[in-house]
């Protein structure tokens, strides 16, 4: 049966929780491998690992959208569409590995032949995210959000694994071995994976002909969006991979890392309003559980950034050391950025919802435009710093763009969708008096929860 509406903030708690353990983990295994490989290592395997990730999320064709959206609509036909969906990503991954191993040499033209060769064995990453991600995706469709969080999980934490085992055992860890091991261990879990989702849903897992014009119909417009989308996200990767040596792409990795701890929230909030929207019984309902959606997005992104840029200095030094001290403004920048991409995701994802997957395509290609024309011009003149800059103006063109399109379909202007609650900005007063007050309590040495004292009063004489 399609999703309870009326467990819309349940499901966006749980995938919260589940996308902010995963951005913990990410900080953590960021800070790991910074150590265990240096700022050069850890740009080379960023280098091994962004092309073959880039061209896994292109070659699904848009099929994990596809599978929310009509897993919500026809739910009892939903391993029908798994198994379909799962054979049209499989051939088109043959030949997105292949394109990639002939032009892999030129996409990391300024990394060693080592990296390259590492690159081309990674591609085997493509098949593998298409086994393995595609099946937990119906499950988020029909509404079974803590099982779908549990999955999506596994491959977080045998990341986690692998880099732990490296550094207690002390194996000699280079980013050629750790991709190789990471590569494996995802292989591995796709048996476990695609046991637990056969479980939970009817039928059998056979492709149907039928299936294959309606899913690639909406996947295809999906993966036009997710194409520059992807692009728009790694495409400040892409540039200083072919024209940066290995230490300034590990600052930047490094940054990019810190830049996520925005995302937990925002994600969480786009992943459940897609198939709420999708499963709506009317337009009436359509509306309001995406305007409300779209509410929740920004109050969070507003709330997140006032906690996160202070914190950016102390975050870089703390936990990925004092030679990462050069990545600090890069990670506020990205700070902001990834606050953009969120909220565009809500948007995004809210139109799907309302069986519209062309408009964020349209969106992410002009932004990406917008990216393609800025990004050289501020590399060669501001460098690293450049490039983050030509990332944020990009997810801000999608942005302006959104908001006027989501203005034709639910006839709500920007300033009631994203002007800041009552609450927030209550909450947001509370928090600036509470810290200046607490400032005050220190500088005078007094503990912030105790009254100050007054001073003594002279008593006049007794008579």
């Amino acid at each position: 049966m399609p999703p309870d509406h009326g467990r819309f903030s349940t499901d966006v708690a749980q995938t919260a929780v589940t996308n902010a353990a995963i951005i913990l983990v990410n900080v953590f295994t960021g800070v790991l491998a910074a150590r265990l490989l240096g700022p050069t290592g850890r740009g080379e395997l960023a280098a091994i690992q962004t092309w073959p990730l880039f061209m896994a999320t292109v070659a699904m064709l848009g099929m994990p959208h596809s599978l929310v959206y009509y897993c919500a609509r026809i739910p009892e036909r939903a391993k029908d569409h798994l198994a379909t969906a799962i054979t049209i990503a499989l051939a088109s991954s043959v030949v997105f590995a292949a394109v990639g191993y002939l032009a892999m040499p030129l996409l990391l033209s300024a990394q060693s032949a080592s990296v390259v060769s590492a690159a081309r064995w990674y591609l085997l990453s493509i098949p593998v995210a298409t086994l393995l991600g595609l099946n937990y995706h119906p499950l988020r469709g029909l509404g079974d959000t803590f099982v779908w969080n549990i999955l999506r999980f596994a491959p977080v934490g045998s990341w986690l694994f692998i880099l732990v085992i490296f550094s207690v055992r002390d194996l000699g860890a280079n980013a050629v071995k750790l991709s190789v091991a990471y590569l494996i261990a995802r292989a591995v879990l796709i048996g476990p994976v695609t046991a637990v989702v056969s479980k939970r849903l009817k039928g059998r897992m056979k492709p149907r002909r039928e299936l294959v014009r309606p899913l690639l119909k909406f996947g295809i417009p999906s993966v036009v969006s997710d194409f520059p989308q992807t692009l728009l996200i790694q495409l400040d990767f892409i540039v200083i991979a072919a024209f940066l040596p290995a230490r300034e792409f590990g600052l930047y990795a490094v940054a990019t890392s810190w830049g996520h701890a925005v995302d937990p929230v925002l994600l969480a909030i786009a992943t459940a309003i897609f198939p709420r929207v999708a499963s709506a019984d009317s337009v009436e309902l359509q509306m309001s559980t995406f305007v409300n959606g779209v509410r929740l997005a920004a109050t969070s992104a507003y709330f997140l950034l006032a906690i996160a840029i202070p914190l950016t200095p102390f975050g870089i030094a703390i936990l990925f050391g004092s030679s990462f001290h050069d990545a600090t403004p890069l990670a506020v920048i990205l700070l902001i950025a990834s606050a953009f991409t969120g909220v565009n995701g809500v948007l995004e994802d809210g139109l799907r919802g309302f069986g519209r997957p062309t408009i964020a395509a349209k969106a992410e290609v002009i932004g990406v435009a917008a990216t393609l024309v800025l990004m050289p011009v501020f590399v060669s003149t501001v460098g690293l710093t450049g490039a983050a800059i030509a990332s944020l103006l990009g997810r801000v063109t999608v942005f302006v763009i959104l908001l006027r399109e989501t203005h034709k379909v639910v006839h709500v202007g920007p300033l009631l969708l994203f002007k800041p609650t009552p609450q927030f900005l209550a909450r947001l007063k509370g928090f600036i008096l509470g810290t200046i007050q607490r400032r005050r309590a220190r500088n005078q040495n007094v503990d912030p929860g105790e009254d100050v004292p007054e001073p003594p009063t002279k008593e006049s004489p007794k008579e």
